[in-house]
């Protein structure tokens, strides 16, 4: 029984022990009230007993209220109106030491026939047989036989000192919050590190860029069959919209049944070089997209039925705030408005959009309350689900860029008829393929990168998975299990585990021949940064006269915003249902490479273009 009681004994203690180590606030606390005694804040008041030498005429209270830096004695008299406090000119043990305070004497004073000098109390009041002292001290300076009786500072010494250790704990909270954001931002969540492989290395990294090196990446062998049809691609001039372009040409698609609209001429040297039809066009006019659909066919493919890709956007993924909110809405949710108009004006059969996965990401809260763990949407799994449910506030998405997106999915494929199919395809985070991107190549011609997402976990998609994943949903449309497929996006990635961060850039600093280097500042100051650059921004944007002293930041401190962290937080997408079979509602969709090939595939079109030796 003694040893039951000793174990129970010490598990308690064990319980204890735990609760105070989770408990930050309680240290706190405790650190607080020992600051505070040390400093005064809590006085030590006494009640002496009244000598003969002091015994006077009335009955009195002497409070004797000791502090570290003054000895005060208060004498009040227990009546129902104010009386006056007196002290003898004689000293006492218990009076205050000489010289402790400084400062004007009170004047108009005369002393009585006990040679007591008569002191107005300040701030004493006496209700029925209560008495009430206000904190303002007294003391008094004796010489030469007599008392200069001088206010003493000893609350405001004290008041100051108070003020003084709460502004240290509030500095204290603050760094120790800090803190443990710069933790959370520091590790992959556990959700994460259950499908991820393990942190990749210079070798590996090198062994994957010899080995794409040698054999390559057959792009073009899960690509369906050519189609007899006339191809119009809406932001043929961009990433995704410019790799359509050169996959319908890859298939047999004649050249003359497909013309790019765009505000710019294609970039892609493939479509420059087989001379593919270009109007320039600007979607947020209904006149000037209806123009670039009624431009006249070659002869030959005139007849055929029309495809539409819908491929053109306004990116900018860190903004967050509503009054932003136009500047991707006019192109992402105005101009698909008109592109779907033109469609049906011009008897399309197929219209097939470029949405995003941030259309079903969230927002982050990264000022948690600091007892969380983490903020709850660290960790994401995002697939199709949520195009099902009501459309969600525009404070829950991660950026304004997001909610034009999932409006426009959601305005294009609700279009879904039968004589126009719709749906839309979500590739995954980030887009990359081409020296023409605006991820990978980007950080390579930069050359020195700082990060603060190394540890997140995300599923990317290489351009020409993207490309071949729009092909095969408009053969799904064209199917006989079309209804199965339309009218709802669908979610894409690359083949393999999602990847680190890191190891992207393990995978770039490794096998790049222009030095490229990442560097790792404390997370929590690039979000501390991220919330000024945004306080900044909108600022401009509400206050007008000041647009006219001061300009927004350009683009690479732009993209330092909270709205980018947000983004760019593990996301685990889903990619199934374009995996399933067509008569099961998929795709049949195969990509052709893993993140790691088709970075290799890249790295090796930037080295052989940036003149680099490469490996």
């Amino acid at each position: 029984m003694r040893f039951k009681t000793r174990d129970m004994t010490k598990a308690s203690m064990t319980t204890s022990f735990k609760f105070w180590k989770a408990s930050s606030c309680m240290k706190l606390l405790v650190m607080a009230v020992f600051a505070l005694t040390a400093m005064g804040a809590v006085p030590d008041v006494r009640l002496p007993r009244p000598s003969a030498s002091r015994r006077l005429s009335n009955p009195a209270v002497y409070l004797n209220v000791t502090t570290p830096s003054t000895t005060v004695l208060i004498n009040a008299t227990l009546q129902e109106k104010p009386t006056e406090m007196t002290r003898p000119l004689s000293s006492s043990p218990s009076l205050p030491r000489p010289g402790l305070m400084s400062g004007p004497p009170f004047r108009n004073s005369t002393r009585d026939s006990h040679g007591m000098r008569p002191i107005r109390p300040h701030g004493y009041q006496a209700c029925g047989n209560s008495t009430f002292l206000s904190a303002v001290p007294y003391c008094c300076n004796f010489g030469m036989g007599a008392a200069d009786c001088k206010p003493a500072s000893s609350t405001s010494t004290t008041g100051m000192g108070v003020i003084t250790i709460a502004a240290l704990l509030v500095a204290a909270c603050l760094f120790l919050y800090a803190l443990h954001i710069n933790r959370v931002m520091k590790q992959t969540p556990d959700e994460a590190l259950a499908v991820v492989d393990p942190p990749l290395t210079p070798h590996q990294a090198r062994i994957i860029y010899r080995r794409v090196k040698e054999h390559g990446i057959d792009w073009n062998a899960n690509l369906p069959p050519a189609k007899e049809r006339r191809y119009l691609i809406v932001g043929g001039s961009g990433l995704v919209g410019g790799q359509i372009a050169v996959s319908l040409l890859a298939t047999g698609v004649s050249r003359q049944a497909i013309r790019v609209v765009d505000l710019v001429p294609p970039v892609h040297d493939e479509l420059s070089a087989d001379k593919v039809a270009w109007v320039k066009a600007d979607i947020t006019s209904q006149a000037s997209v209806d123009a670039a659909f009624a431009e006249p066919w070659p002869s030959a493919v005139s007849d055929l039925p029309l495809t539409v890709f819908h491929t053109a956007a306004v990116i900018r993924p860190f903004e967050r705030d509503p009054i932003f909110y136009p500047r991707c809405a006019r192109v992402n949710v105005l101009g698909s408005a008109h592109v779907l108009a033109a469609a049906r004006k011009a008897g399309a059969g197929i219209l097939i959009f470029t949405s995003s996965c941030n259309a079903a990401g969230s927002a982050v809260n990264w000022l948690f309350p600091p007892w969380n763990r983490r903020p709850r949407e660290m960790a994401q799994r995002i697939g199709e689900d949520d195009y099902w449910k009501p459309l969600r506030p525009a404070r829950c998405f991660p950026t304004t860029y997001a909610v034009s997106k999932a409006e426009a999915e959601r305005m294009l494929c609700g279009a879904d008829g039968a004589d126009m199919r719709t749906a839309a395809i979500r590739p995954g985070n980030g887009v990359y393929g081409n020296r023409h991107d605006h991820i990978v190549s980007y950080m390579l011609a930069l050359r020195v990168v700082p990060t603060f997402a190394a540890p997140w976990v995300q599923n990317w998609a290489n351009v020409h998975n993207v490309a071949q994943a729009h092909l095969l949903l408009e053969e799904a449309l064209l199917g006989e299990h079309a209804d199965r497929v339309a009218g709802r996006p669908f979610m894409i990635s690359d083949d393999g585990p999602p990847l680190r961060f890191q190891d992207v850039y393990t995978m770039l600093e490794t096998t790049s021949s222009t030095d490229f280097r990442v560097q790792h500042p404390p997370p929590v100051l690039m979000l501390m940064a991220a919330y000024g650059i945004e306080a900044y921004c909108r600022l401009l944007a509400r206050a007008g006269p000041l647009r006219r002293l001061l300009r927004e930041p350009g683009d690479l401190v732009q993209m330092l915003q909270p709205g980018t962290i947000s983004t760019t937080v593990t996301s685990l997408t889903d990619s199934s249902a374009a995996r399933r079979r067509p008569d099961e509602g998929g795709l049949g969709y195969r990509p052709a490479c893993t993140t790691l090939e088709g970075l290799s595939a890249q790295l090796l079109e930037w080295n052989e273009a940036s003149r680099g030796k490469g490996l």
